[in-house]
């Protein structure tokens, strides 16, 4: 079974968090923090002896040093990255180490002793041999331990945190999809809702008025246009809900010619704010089939959008975009939950909740001068374009989205 961590991993052939680009970049960082630490070391060591080498021996070492230190560098960078720190058998993680740590010690203080030997006449420098005594080479196993300890253990520290950022990443990454999987699911819940209700609505009047199901059934086509064009939009602009309301509201009247009567009143600069699509629509129809119109044969609906806690322009999510939906009905009775009752609203209140948290309420209740209505609060969010904030239209241009059914003018203004 593979290691956890090892599935997390996009490339299960990579074994390592850090990147391979970075390797190179890496040993060279590592090799010239060596040189900078070793020269003053040795600077510092020349300076407390009375005799001692001359500083130009001493940089001549520390140079060449730092440069056969780059394999021996890169390979235990390498070594890590092929095996990083297992949470099980690191019993063996150690010894293979340990393994890789002494044969490249056989091989480091022969290859810095040649090395030297080889280019120190190049310098005017005499003295080096080119193969170093066995007490020399032990010595210099001895002080390679501390760099490698160092280099495990900041390449270790480096998986750890990188692998703890990548489980965040992945964490939120799937968060996210299941908000956006949960968000689809609750907008597919609604749009079947309205259309059955639409159709129900035309089959009860097919019989009785066969020309006004069939404006209906046109009414509908529109509705059914206009809801398709934010099928993978979970917000849009005022207007454009306001727009379906139109539609959704002239197949009503369709049905009740003269009955029912509906206005919309935007408040400045509300237009152009985004609201969750499909979201007035259900309220509307709620408003409809609960209202007025279903108790006493006639009815109003007013739809209202304001801003509370300052212009949208200036306060940003401090803002709140109020929209209030209300009906001439008698309301709900004392102790019935009018959310829980039905698809629409608890559906809608729901996402509210997914999209906006606790910024995002619905609340639904009787009128205090009369009637019922439902109260949507989420916070002001705009879409930029061109790089000015979201323009607001005027209301002749919204109006003529909102056409009228049958003749029967849907009332509707923009308030200041």
């Amino acid at each position: 079974m593979p290691d956890e961590s090892t599935a997390l991993r996009a490339d299960p052939a990579e074994l390592s968090y850090v990147p391979a680009r970075v390797v190179w970049p890496l040993t060279g960082a590592i090799a010239i923090g060596m040189f900078a630490l070793r020269l003053a070391y040795a600077i510092s060591d020349l300076w407390s002896q009375e005799a001692g080498a001359a500083l130009g021996n001493v940089m001549f070492e520390e140079v060449v040093g730092s440069v056969v230190s780059l394999p021996y560098v890169y390979g235990t960078i390498v070594v890590v990255r092929r095996w990083p720190l297992p949470r099980t058998q690191r019993v063996t993680w150690v010894l293979r180490l340990v393994a890789c740590f002494v044969l490249a010690s056989l091989f480091h203080a022969p290859l810095l002793y040649a090395v030297r030997g080889a280019t120190a006449p190049l310098f005017g420098l005499e003295g080096y041999a080119f193969t170093p005594a066995m007490a020399v080479w032990i010595n210099e196993a001895v002080n390679d331990i501390l760099p490698v300890v160092a280099i495990v253990a900041g390449m270790t520290a480096a998986e750890y945190l990188l692998e703890a950022r990548e489980r965040e990443r992945r964490a939120f990454a799937l968060e996210r999809s299941l908000l956006e999987a949960e968000l689809s699911a609750v907008r597919l819940q609604l749009q079947p809702h309205f259309l059955f209700n639409a159709l129900n609505t035309i089959a009860a009047t097919m019989y009785d008025d066969p020309a006004a199901a069939d404006a209906q059934l046109t009414q509908l086509s529109e509705l059914l246009r206009a809801s398709l064009r934010s099928t993978h939009a979970q917000e849009v602009p005022l207007r454009e809900e306001v727009a379906l309301v139109g539609q959704y509201m002239g197949l009503m009247q369709a049905r009740f010619p003269g009955a029912l009567t509906w206005q919309a009143t935007l408040a400045p600069a509300t237009e152009e704010l985004l609201v969750p699509s499909m979201s007035l629509q259900p309220l509307m129809e709620n408003a409809v089939r609960h209202g007025a119109l279903s108790a006493r044969g006639a009815g109003r609906v007013q739809l209202t959008a304001t801003i509370l806690a300052g212009d949208a322009r200036t306060a940003g999510e401090e803002a709140t975009l109020e929209l209030r939906v209300w009906d001439d009905g008698d309301g709900v009775a004392p102790g019935r939950d009018p959310i829980g009752a039905g698809t629409g609203l608890s559906a809608t209140a729901r996402r509210l909740h997914l999209l906006y948290g606790a910024r995002g309420t619905l609340q639904a209740r009787n009128a205090a001068g009369g009637g019922f209505e439902v109260v949507l609060q989420l916070p002001v969010r705009t879409m930029a374009r061109d790089g000015d904030a979201a323009r607001t239209r005027s209301a002749s241009s919204l109006n003529a989205t909102i056409p009228a059914a049958h003749g029967v003018a849907s009332s509707r203004s923009v308030a200041g």
